[in-house]
């Protein structure tokens, strides 16, 4: 598996998939995409082997990227 870059418009495409994220602020995120509309996602990330849901809207999200299988390139 690896991580592919896309761009963060692509995230409300992305339900479903699991995705890493940097925030503007540089926090990093990773965790599967449960919904997404045009201007946010939700995003379900195990933190402390918890699953919590987090709303991120797109406009505080500096870089995405998508998880996929090598070869899929």
């Amino acid at each position: 598996m690896v991580f592919q870059d896309i761009a963060v418009s692509k995230l409300a495409d992305s339900a479903g998939q699991y995705v890493r994220v940097v925030q503007q602020d540089g926090h990093q995120r990773e965790g599967k995409v449960q919904s997404a509309s045009a201007d946010a996602i939700e995003l379900e990330e195990r933190v402390n082997k918890t699953n919590t849901t987090l709303t991120l809207k797109l406009s505080g999200i500096r870089s995405a990227a998508i998880m996929i299988h090598k070869g899929e390139e």
